[in-house]
Parts: structure tokens; sequence; C-alpha cells
């Protein structure tokens, strides 16, 4: 596909993908950044409809994890207070999921987003850590035919002596500001680090919901947690039973099965 040039102004649109498992404050600060540092006019935010590298470790989890309907809600109660003129939801790996039950790839995903938008600059937004482990993802070299990658740090995963595949792909195609075209460039931004990730945030989840209801709400790890995911996510989370140990169910009901 052939560099399509685009008018200075041209509307803008980063997409920002990830499992949301849970969402959380830190993938709003990357919104953030990325809409100062790149000039976006929107931000969407796209779950995984189910990523083939995250299969086994869903399956072999101890908490309740939630379904495709549960993130997508999740990622609403975080955005219900934030500004949604910029930041939405694009649900298509979720769809694409629902209708084929395969594993969704980004390559089909970005394929969607040129056709679907061939009059934008289309911005992938991924962490230093997935740009690392780029050549493990299907048919990655062609990624850059269909959009932009804007790249950004992450505590822990620096750019340096990044695999001989990716080196090459930023030389050739790296570039200091993201260029009026639709598509094409690796551009690098960065960001104030955010002392929290979904993982962390699941472990304390579980011994915050394994806890007695009548001490949910008074105990100290509750104002933490808001602190990460705001009051109307918490709420969901804990309405809805998820992240808490499937083996404390197990121990209080020695009949239910699984």
């Amino acid at each position: 596909m052939g560099l399509t040039r685009l008018a200075v102004g041209s509307p803008s649109w980063g997409w920002l993908g990830g499992s949301f498992d849970p969402p959380h404050l830190g993938h709003l600060a990357l919104g953030h950044a990325a809409k100062l540092a790149l000039g976006l006019d929107q931000l969407r935010f796209m779950p995984t409809g189910q990523s083939w590298q995250k299969q086994s470790e869903k399956l072999n989890s101890l908490q309740y994890r939630p379904n495709t309907a549960q993130r997508l809600a999740m990622l609403s109660s975080l955005l219900s207070t934030s500004d949604r003129s910029f930041f939405d939801i694009d649900d298509r790996e979720i769809r694409r999921y629902e209708v084929s039950e395969q594993p969704t790839y980004t390559i089909d995903t970005v394929k969607e987003l040129a056709r679907d938008h061939p009059d934008k600059r289309r911005v992938m937004i991924i962490g230093a850590d997935q740009l690392r482990n780029l050549p493990s993802w299907k048919h990655y070299g062609a990624l850059l035919d269909y959009v932009h990658l804007a790249v950004t740090s992450r505590p822990g995963f620096g750019l340096q002596d990044l695999p001989q595949a990716v080196e090459q792909l930023v030389q050739q195609f790296g570039c200091d500001h993201l260029p009026w075209k639709s598509h094409g460039h690796i551009v690098f931004f960065s960001m104030s680090p955010v002392p929290i990730s979904s993982t962390q945030l699941r472990r304390e989840l579980a011994t915050w919901t394994s806890l007695s209801e009548p001490r949910l709400g008074a105990h100290a790890e509750a104002q933490a947690l808001k602190g990460f995911l705001g009051a109307p996510l918490l709420d969901y989370i804990r309405q809805h039973g998820l992240y808490r140990p499937i083996l404390a169910d197990s121990e209080q009901d020695p009949q239910r099965s699984h």
C-alpha cells in the first residue's frame, strides 16, 4: 500500500490496544501523553478479542476474570469521568472474536483501520516492551503498510539492544515527529512513569475482594485502589465479583464445582 499524503491538519486518530484486564488510570495517562506528543484528535481504546499470546494465562488464572462484555463495561466505567470527546472505545476485535471464536491478530485490525479511515493519520500506540516483542506478531513487517507505530517507554523495557529485525525497522522507518501521512513511520514519545500495571492490580484486587463485605469500603486498600481505578470502576468490579480468588470460594463452599 503506497503512502497517502494528507493535508496539514487532517484528523489524527490513535488506537491503544490491550486486554484492559482491568483498565486503569495509567491507560488514561498514556492517552493524554500521546495526545500532547503526537497531536491526536481522538484516541480509541481497543480491547483485544482473544490475544493468542495470553490465552494460556487466562485459562490458568486462579481469579474470576471478566468476559469480553465485562471488559467493555469496565472501560466504559473508567472513561465515565473523562473527556469522551477525545477518548472512545473501538470494539472491533471483540466483535471479530465473537463471530469467529478464534484469536485476533493486529495485522487484521490495522487493515480494517486503513479501510475505514483512509483520510486520517492512523497511529497504533505500543509500549517499548511490545516493540521489542514485535517479531512474534503475525506479519509484523506489514503493519506499517496500514498505520504508524508510536512507541512509549515502559519501566524495565528500554530501547537499547533491540532485536536486529526491529532495529532495522526503526532505522528505516523511524522519525522524530509524526509526518502528515496516513501510515508508514515509527515515532517515539515519552511520558511520566505510572507505578502500576494490570498484573499488579489483579493481585491487589484478589486481596481486597476476598475480605468480608462489611470491611470492603473501610479497608485502606479500597482507597489505594480508587486512586488507580477510579470509584465507578472499582464499584463495578465489586458488584460483579471480578478478580476474587477462585480457591477462596472453593474453600468456603466445598460442594461448589468449577
